[in-house]
């Protein structure tokens, strides 16, 4: 029995698999983001989240003897270890892994294998692991102090292009007739308690990114802003390539950015002509059910590599 977990700042799924019987179970939470809603409520959710699942396919937590963890706000050895420990406690007979949640949309679009992941949701970042096991990073240092490219950041970018037309400082953009459209405004100061009265104010500006790239292609200030996001793209899959030269030129895209916004990978590959992008297929838990049965056999050479991603990703499929 193995459990994996694709744990974010809004959300989190976690997928419980039996070998066995090929069962599966997927429940999905609210954040585990530590950093954000602390360690004990951040526990407390992944430990009765993951029973939930167990339940739906008749087991508990001393069945289970692989967890991967994937979380986001997992940066440091000293965070890892210490959830670690107190998942330990709730899974006695587990090996357990906690790690940074873009190991687990890494591992499930190369199915376990070496390779490169580039992330674009509310946040960004760039990770790569190489067949021996060594990991990369470029990015993903949040909203305050980072995540170039992300939806956060074009999504704010956007709307502050749109005020400032509006206020005639800046340049001219139909992104302000978007805003009125999307937000039923009549003028930029009505825009402050949408944004900064919304139960998550960092999203509500991200939400914003999908009309900006939806506005490329017309206006210039738009465009602008996704090319400058692009470019952001680039500098952190290099940046890995940089750390990890010799894994294969292949990146896998996850996240929302990418999946509702084909000409943000068509403007990657025209600047990255000596790289291949692929849009994350399979869900990203079924990524940190592989990592659980990785982090059972860490000590076995190959074993990890054949792992029943077939019968996982048939069970996926069918939750």
């Amino acid at each position: 029995m193995y459990i994996g977990v694709d744990g974010g700042g809004t959300s989190t799924q976690v997928f419980a698999f039996q070998t066995d019987s090929n069962k599966g179970a997927i429940v999905s939470a609210g954040a585990t983001r530590q950093t954000s809603v602390g360690w004990d409520v951040a526990r407390g959710v992944l430990v009765r989240t993951a029973e939930q699942a167990l339940g739906r396919i008749g087991s508990t937590r001393e069945d289970v003897v692989g967890l991967s963890a994937c979380l986001s706000g997992i940066d440091l050895p000293e965070q890892s270890q210490k959830m670690v420990a107190e998942l330990s406690v709730s899974f006695p007979n587990a090996s357990i892994e906690v790690t940074n949640d873009a190991m687990a949309p890494l591992t499930a679009g190369t199915n376990g294998r070496a390779g490169v992941v580039l992330v674009g949701g509310t946040g960004t970042v760039a990770v790569g692991e190489s067949s021996d096991g060594e990991v990369a990073r470029a990015g993903g240092y949040g909203y305050l102090i980072g995540d170039e490219g992300s939806g956060f950041d074009i999504g704010r970018r956007g709307l502050m292009a749109a005020i400032r037309s509006y206020e005639a400082r800046g340049p001219a953009t139909a992104l302000w007739e978007v805003v009125q459209d999307k937000f039923q405004l009549s003028s930029p100061n009505r825009l402050i308690p949408v944004i900064y009265e919304s139960e998550n104010p960092i999203a509500a500006v991200a939400a914003f990114a999908a009309d900006v790239v939806a506005m490329a292609s017309v206006d210039v200030v738009a465009n602008g802003i996704v090319d400058r996001a692009v470019r952001a793209h680039v500098d952190l899959v290099n940046a890995v390539y940089r750390q990890l030269p010799d894994v294969d030129r292949r990146v896998v895209l996850s996240g929302g950015l990418f999946r509702s916004a084909g000409q943000l990978t068509e403007r990657l590959e025209a600047q990255m002509v000596d790289t291949e992008f692929v849009i994350l297929k399979h869900q990203a838990v079924t990524g940190a059910v592989i990592r659980a049965m990785r982090v059972t056999a860490q000590d076995e050479e190959g074993v990890w590599r054949s792992v029943p991603w077939q019968q996982i990703e048939s069970s996926a499929a069918s939750l």
